[in-house]
């Protein structure tokens, strides 16, 4: 199955923003992600708040924003492109574009699948005992959610070289269960290169 992150390159990846470039002659495959055909930049700020610029061909732009300041209202169809692209830059580059400078300086040197290899990833996973509700944190900042722990932990194994899990610990001031990794980056481009 084709992915993002198998038909874009990375043009730049600095402490303010990130910018994809779509691939040469890869039309039928931008159209099966549900992409227009004529995408040709993905730009995305870095920081507490978001602007996403969808640049095309023509040069038309599709721009909204979103982050703790507030949000653009998007159409549904707009909102799945939205997280397919976020998906491809935190899960598949493994790049942080969240939260404060710290934060992502750290993978501002990935500039292709391979260069996540070996970097070092804490996750911790948070959750109250009869809930359906996981929430995963990767260096100690929101990164996702999960309805149960299998989902949370196979994605943590899957994506990522566990080296070390911790002991189940519980938090005596909330009662929320938390469940720590120790992780390096894990090169995936030989599972998502096309021929």
């Amino acid at each position: 199955m084709i992915k993002l992150c198998d038909i874009v390159e990375i043009q730049e990846n600095n402490n303010s923003s990130i910018l994809l470039k779509v691939k040469e002659n890869k039309k039928v495959e931008l159209i099966s992600l549900g992409l227009d055909p004529t995408l040709d930049f993905i730009y995305l700020s870095k920081g507490k708040n978001h602007t996403m610029k969808l640049i095309y061909t023509d040069n038309n732009v599709t721009s909204f924003d979103f982050g703790e300041g507030g949000y653009t209202l998007i159409s549904n169809d707009l909102k799945n492109q939205k997280d397919l692209i976020l998906n491809c830059i935190t899960d598949d580059f493994c790049i942080t574009y969240d939260g404060n400078l710290k934060d992502f300086q750290k993978t501002n040197c990935i500039y292709s699948l391979k260069d996540k290899a070996n970097l070092e990833f804490n996750f911790k996973l948070f959750w109250f005992d009869n809930s359906n509700y996981i929430s995963v944190h990767r260096d100690n900042t929101f990164f996702k959610s999960f309805g149960t722990l299998q989902e949370a932990k196979k994605y943590v194994y899957d994506n990522y070289n566990v080296y070390k899990e911790h002991d189940l610990k519980l938090s005596e001031q909330t009662g929320c269960n938390i469940l720590e990794f120790d992780t390096l980056g894990k090169d995936l481009s030989s599972s998502y290169e096309l021929e």
